[in-house]
């Protein structure tokens, strides 16, 4: 089989793809090992939020309004 330069370059394009989902996936996995704060501490356990800020969209009565503003 004698290569020509379309054989060379599909395969080079393709060896720099698997090299660039190779990198992706172990930046993934490292990252996963990593404490919950991502610094890389390897495991400290940082508290979750107990709370969660619940906003509504609608009209309110107590709703002030711009004097410069007619309603």
């Amino acid at each position: 089989m004698t290569w020509n330069w379309q054989d060379i370059s599909a395969l080079s394009i393709v060896s720099v793809a698997v090299v660039y989902v190779a990198t992706l996936v172990y930046r993934r996995l490292r990252r996963r090992e990593a404490g919950a704060c991502g610094g890389g501490c390897f495991g400290c356990k940082q508290a979750e939020p107990e709370s969660q800020q619940i906003v509504t969209i609608g009209t309110s009565e107590n709703l002030t309004v711009h004097p410069n503003k007619p309603r």
